[in-house]
C-alpha cells in the first residue's frame, strides 16, 4: 500500500512537471478564443509559455520542489509565493542579459525600464503553474518517507 501510495505521488509530480509550465500560456490563450478575439497568437501564447516554463521549471522549479519537500512546506500558499519568485526569476532571465551585455548603453536600460510592466504578469504567470503544479502534485497529501 505505502509503495503503491509513493508511486502515485512521483507519477503526480512528474505530471505536475509536465503540465504546469504550460498552463498560464493555456489560459490566455482559452481567455481570448472565449471571449471571441479569434487572436492569431493564441498558440503563441502557449509556445511562449512553454519556452520560458519549461527551463525555469527545470533549472529552478525541481530544487524549489526539493527544498519544499525537504521542509515541509506543502501548502498552497508556500507553493505560490515560490511560484512569484520563479516568475521573477524567469523575468530577470529573459531581460537582464541584455543589461550585462551592454550595461552602459543607454537605449539598454531604457528598453529594461519599458519591460518592467512585464514583471507583474511574469510574476502571475509563476503563480498560476506553481498552483496548477500543486493541484496537479498534491504535495500536503503526499506520504513522509
Amino acid at each position: 500500500m505505502l509503495r503503491q501510495r509513493l508511486n502515485m505521488a512521483t507519477f503526480r509530480m512528474a505530471a505536475g512537471f509536465l503540465v504546469a509550465p504550460v498552463v498560464p500560456g493555456l489560459i490566455i490563450a482559452a481567455s481570448v478564443e472565449l471571449l471571441g478575439s479569434r487572436d492569431p497568437l493564441s498558440a503563441w501564447y502557449v509556445e511562449l509559455s512553454a519556452a520560458l516554463g519549461y527551463p525555469t521549471a527545470l533549472v529552478l522549479g525541481i530544487p524549489a520542489y526539493w527544498l519544499t519537500k525537504r521542509y515541509t512546506l506543502t501548502s498552497l500558499a508556500a507553493y505560490a509565493a515560490i511560484g512569484a519568485l520563479l516568475g521573477i526569476a524567469a523575468y530577470f532571465g529573459v531581460f537582464l542579459p541584455g543589461l550585462l551585455v551592454a550595461p552602459t548603453n543607454p537605449d539598454v536600460w531604457h528598453a529594461m525600464g519599458g519591460s518592467l510592466a512585464f514583471m507583474p504578469a511574469a510574476c502571475l504567470s509563476g503563480v498560476v503553474a506553481a498552483t496548477a503544479f500543486w493541484l496537479i502534485a498534491r504535495p500536503d497529501l503526499q506520504v513522509q518517507s
